[in-house]
């Protein structure tokens, strides 16, 4: 009974950081039932699943076939994106980081540093690690990158901020970084009522994403400012772009 359900209700999975709150809102208000999962995780179900879609790395889109992008909400910054950064326990330039500590939910913000790293000539090593706690990550190396909730709560901490990867991309290639797009099997159908253009956080998203983060409610809002999720093709395929070559350049 409940495989029949599912079969004939439209689903969505939804990573469970707090940037995908108010995207989790508008896809119940528009009859979705939504999953809330990580990632990798995310991809093993909407692999397994004609009927599931899903919000995907963008970095797992373009090295796995079996997976296409839908149109729907994508997760992307202008410039600034404040969930998405590299810190220290002391400040340093990126270039004297040197070794950098990385997770593997970082899949596409370390493609999009990797392209800049080349770009600007920087002789960077990485990390890989299972950990995704701040000060574990730093125990392997002098700089991490982190992000989503971890990166949020890392800012009530005395780290320092070396770079905000959004900042760093804008600033050196010229574009607006797309982290995660809608996804669906590749065989399986998009759904036509997933464009979306704007959306804005309600006070109930906020005070959640305050009492999980620990940051205050004027911070919070100053964030969902920074954190697009509007469908936008023009901005999707220069991200791709640069995710394909720095693809390439590993190859």
């Amino acid at each position: 009974m409940a495989k029949e359900y599912l079969a004939k209700t439209k689903a969505y999975i939804s990573p469970p950081y707090v940037y995908a709150l108010p995207l989790r809102r508008w896809l119940r208000e528009r009859g979705y039932v939504v999953a809330i999962n990580r990632p990798v995780d995310t991809i093993k179900t909407i692999l397994s699943n004609n009927r599931w879609l899903g919000l995907v790395p963008l970095a797992s889109i373009i090295t796995n076939r079996n997976l296409k992008i839908c149109p729907g909400p994508m997760i992307y910054s202008r410039s600034e994106t404040k969930s998405v950064i590299i810190v220290s326990a002391k400040y340093v330039d990126l270039n004297k980081c040197k070794k950098i500590a990385v997770t593997a939910e970082t899949r596409t913000s370390i493609q999009y540093l990797r392209y800049v790293s080349l770009v600007k000539k920087l002789d960077l090593k990485y990390i890989h690690s299972k950990e995704t706690n701040v000060f574990q990550l730093l125990s392997l190396a002098p700089c991490a990158l982190i992000l989503a909730d971890e990166a949020l709560r890392a800012r009530r901490y005395r780290l320092k901020i070396v770079a905000d990867i959004g900042l760093l991309v804008r600033e050196t290639l010229g574009i607006s970084p797309v982290y995660a797009v809608t996804a669906t099997k590749a065989n399986s159908k998009c759904n036509d009522d997933l464009e979306i253009t704007y959306l804005r956080p309600s006070p109930s998203d906020i005070e959640l994403a305050s009492y999980i983060t620990g940051l205050d409610k004027d911070e919070i809002i100053d964030y969902y400012e920074t954190i697009q999720y509007g469908y936008d093709p023009s901005l999707l395929s220069r991200a791709i772009e640069v995710l394909e070559k720095a693809v390439m350049e590993q190859t």
